[in-house]
């Protein structure tokens, strides 16, 4: 069997010391030390090409979160441009109630189709996967309303120019600040407790406050009723009539002209179930009607 001798000089004196060695424990030691060549250079590659999909993979997640960013801001500012033809399209059907040419009295509470695809659609919200086509088809019927919201309104400038005089009749602010105690519509007595159809908004405000004119008018009646306190009614033109109870300190009389936002009284101090309230009435041609279908201020 082939031995191998390793010799081992000592020192500058010529003493040496020999190790044998055989055969087979040199080729397994450069056996061993040829696999860990090759796991090292195995093992540094690897490396190499991980640390090159990892910054792939950077780049590709820093990508993908700008574009997101971006497809949110697009989606939010989508929104909003429709949040603002919903107002347009409810500004649209009260002028047209106002003005007559658009009897249906729910459709100022109707939002756009636009608005409502925004409330449904996922895009506004960043917390679910943005979809680009479905943006992109968003976009396209916002821009089908906003075309069919540029003829309403060519047709409405047309009616205004006609109806101008019911338009400044109508009682198109709130006669004052507070807030909506009963709407109008049926509800429950708060006296009795019975069925009953409110035909006016009571609106909560300490008594005192300030009661103005929503319209330019004249005063058709000021008097004191049982039950309601002081009252007034005034006579807007256009077939409009608004009405007040439980009023104190009337400012106005009877026959006289008011301006718009000319205070006219203040409110009473009601009564121990509802405290102090102004209850307001608007009438179109006799009939009492929401007066929410006419603000628009």
């Amino acid at each position: 069997m082939r031995h191998y001798q390793i010799v081992i000089f000592m020192d500058n004196r010529g003493v040496c010391r020999k190790i044998t060695v055989k055969a087979w424990v040199v080729a397994s030691l450069l056996a061993a030390l040829a696999v860990l060549t090759a796991a090292d250079v195995y093992l540094a590659g690897y490396y190499l090409r991980y640390a090159r999909l990892r910054e792939q993979y950077d780049n590709a997640e820093k990508d993908l979160a700008a574009r997101k960013a971006q497809l949110g801001e697009l989606a939010a500012k989508a929104a909003e441009v429709a949040s603002g033809l919903s107002r347009v399209t409810a500004f649209d059907a009260k002028l047209r109630a106002m003005i007559g040419i658009d009897h249906d009295p729910d459709a100022a509470k109707r939002p756009s189709e636009a608005a409502d695809k925004a409330k449904d659609d996922p895009f506004p919200s960043l917390s679910q996967e943005i979809s680009a086509r479905r943006l992109a088809g968003f976009l396209q019927r916002l821009r089908t309303q906003a075309s069919q919201a540029e003829v309403s309104r060519q047709e409405l400038m047309t009616a205004v120019q006609a109806g101008g005089d019911m338009l400044s009749a109508a009682p198109t602010v709130w006669p004052v600040e507070g807030v909506i105690f009963a709407e109008f519509g049926p509800r429950a007595s708060p006296v009795t407790g019975k069925p009953e159809f409110l035909r006016a908004v009571e609106i909560s405000a300490p008594a005192g406050t300030p009661v103005h004119a929503p319209a330019k008018g004249k005063v058709v009646s000021a008097a004191s009723e049982p039950g309601v306190g002081q009252t007034l009614a005034v006579a807007h033109g256009g077939s409009f009539t608004t009405v007040y109870a439980n009023l104190q300190n009337l400012a106005v009389k009877e026959g006289q002209s008011v301006e718009k936002g000319q205070i006219l009284a203040q409110i009473g101090p009601g009564g121990k179930l509802t405290g102090p309230i102004l209850r307001y009435e608007v009438r179109f041609n006799g009939v009492p009607v929401n007066p929410k279908r006419y603000v628009i201020e």
